[in-house]
């Protein structure tokens, strides 16, 4: 599933958003996705609905559980390295394959500054950004792509490097672009 159903803000604002009842209750509503889960019971509240008898109630907002959070005096822009072909797997790991959702990288000050020296690392094409399934290698053979010297391009670090030349790619490093 495409990471911006829920988080629609993503390509477009610093922060991720996080989803409205509403949007959680078009795929689990009543005889959808796991609707007899009780785990899905916060959900049914914020709808006003009693899962377990399906009586209507005074609806309860849900409480989200807030996974990522970077410190207050540092500024992450969602949207600048999103379209810029960073993808959400690169900060948040394989949340598909996540039975719960956790912190999987430190993202510390270090760890970031790693990925702005080293972006080839992280560049994908901007249409797979939010493709939770992408693989280099699968999509450099269905679309083959060569270097400045005619040789055809393998690699995540070839295809990173080329896609930063081509985008123009110069993160910064300076303790501004993080701390205002």
């Amino acid at each position: 599933m495409d990471c911006r159903y829920c988080h629609s803000f993503v390509e477009h604002g610093s922060q991720a958003n996080v989803p409205s009842a509403n949007v959680c209750w078009n795929c689990h509503g009543p005889n959808k996705v796991q609707s007899d889960n009780p785990k899905l019971s916060p959900l049914y509240a914020a709808m006003g609905i009693d899962q377990a008898t399906g009586a209507e109630m005074t609806p309860v907002p849900l409480e989200w559980v807030r996974v990522h959070k970077a410190p207050d005096y540092v500024y992450f822009n969602h949207s600048a390295h999103v379209n810029r072909g960073v993808s959400c797997q690169s900060c948040h790991g394989d949340v598909n394959n996540m039975k719960v959702v956790h912190h999987e990288e430190s993202l510390t000050m270090g760890w970031c500054l790693d990925c702005h020296r080293n972006p080839e690392e992280h560049l994908r094409p901007i249409e797979e950004v939010t493709n939770l399934d992408y693989d280099v290698e699968e999509y450099l053979k269905a679309n083959p792509i060569k270097d400045a010297e005619g040789n055809a391009i393998e690699t995540q670090t070839e295809f990173g490097a080329f896609l930063k030349a081509h985008w123009n790619v110069k993160p910064k490093e300076s303790c501004a672009t993080c701390h205002r």
